[in-house]
C-alpha cells in the first residue's frame, strides 16, 4: 500500500481523469516547500478509500496543494478513513499562494477534521460541496481568501449516498446554486456546464 497515489513536484502538469484508492495517507500529494508545484491543473479525478488501517501516522487527505497558481476542480473525494490513527485531516489541504478550488465534491468522510483546510495566500474557492464528512467546514488559516457559492453540511439529496452516487437529484440544493468559472466548462462525467438556470455546486452538473 503507497503513502500517495500521485506525488507532483513539477509545473505545468494536468492530472485529468485518474481513481486513486487505497493508499494509506493522500491521493494526490502536489506540494513543495521550497518551490515549484506552480500552474498545475487537477481535474475530473477520484480520490476514494483511504483507510490507514495498520498505519501510524495521524493524518489523511483527499489532496494536498501548495505552490501557486495551481487549480483543482470538478474532482470527487470519499471514503477517506482513519482506522487506527490518531486524527483526521481535510479532503483539500491548501497552501501556497493564488492557487484555486472550484467545484468539487467532498463527501462521506466521517473521519475528517474540515472538508477544507487552508493555510497559504489569496486562495479562490467556489463552488464546493462538503456532506457526510466528520467536519463538513471550511478551516482558514490564511490570507486573502476568496470565498462564493459554497455549500457545507446541508444535505444535497444525491441520488444514494450510502451508495456513494454523489449525483445530484432534482430537488438539490446546489442545483443552479453556483457561480460561473470560465475554465470549469463540464462536470466530472463531461457533461457541459451550465445544464440549467446556473452553474450547480459540486463536481457533478445535474443533467436537463
Amino acid at each position: 500500500c503507497a503513502t500517495y497515489g500521485i506525488y507532483l513536484a513539477g509545473a505545468n502538469c494536468i492530472i485529468d481523469e485518474c481513481e486513486i484508492y487505497d493508499v494509506y495517507t493522500g491521493g494526490i500529494h502536489c506540494y513543495k516547500e521550497s518551490g515549484g508545484n506552480n500552474n498545475n491543473i487537477i481535474r475530473n479525478t477520484i480520490v476514494r478509500t483511504i483507510t490507514r488501517s495498520g498505519h501510524t501516522q495521524g493524518y489523511v487527505f483527499g489532496m494536498l496543494i501548495g505552490g501557486s497558481g495551481n487549480k483543482a476542480y470538478n474532482n470527487l473525494i470519499y471514503d477517506l478513513d482513519v482506522s487506527g490513527a490518531p486524527s483526521g485531516e481535510a479532503g483539500f489541504v491548501v497552501g501556497g499562494t493564488g492557487n484555486k478550488i472550484w467545484n468539487n465534491t467532498i463527501a462521506n468522510s466521517s473521519a475528517l477534521t474540515y472538508s477544507i483546510k487552508l493555510d497559504g495566500s489569496n486562495t479562490e474557492v467556489r463552488n464546493n460541496l462538503a456532506f457526510g464528512n466528520g467536519g463538513n467546514t471550511l478551516s482558514n488559516q490564511s490570507s486573502g481568501l476568496v470565498q462564493s457559492n459554497n455549500l457545507f453540511g446541508t444535505n444535497p439529496l444525491f441520488v444514494n449516498l450510502s451508495g456513494n452516487n454523489f449525483a445530484l437529484t432534482a430537488s438539490s440544493p446546489p442545483r443552479n446554486a453556483g457561480i460561473a468559472i470560465p475554465d470549469v466548462t463540464t462536470d466530472i462525467t463531461g457533461l457541459s456546464r451550465p445544464q440549467g438556470a446556473a452553474y450547480d455546486i459540486g463536481a457533478y452538473e445535474y443533467d436537463e
